[in-house]
């Protein structure tokens, strides 16, 4: 069962907006423009669900520069998902590149 996840934005003046995970790079989704209202969905792998997603706003490529954006992260059930507060630089751990050398 994949654990869709909903990101709800307002007046992102068409930022740059994605989401990574441990599995999934960074993947841009739709952000709203000017004003107006934006939805974008994405859906979690099987070993995504109760770890770590991180929520990329920016950069802003637009001649606009963000004001009062706004946004909310909802599950399938319409609930709204925690946010770690204050946002901060976060390194996603990741899977290792293994190298071996055959002597």
């Amino acid at each position: 069962m994949n654990f869709l996840i909903t990101i709800q934005s307002f007046d992102f003046d068409n930022s740059a907006l994605a989401y990574s995970s441990f599995l999934t790079p960074y993947t841009r989704l739709n952000s709203s423009g000017d004003g107006t209202w934006g939805s974008s969905v994405f859906a979690l792998k099987k070993y995504e669900a109760g770890e770590d997603v991180e929520i990329t706003i920016g950069p802003n490529n637009s001649i606009r520069i963000e004001n009062d954006l706004c946004f909310s992260v909802n599950d399938n059930q319409d609930r709204i998902v925690p946010l770690i507060y204050p946002p901060e630089v976060y390194s996603q751990e990741r899977i290792p590149n293994l190298k071996s050398e055959v002597k």
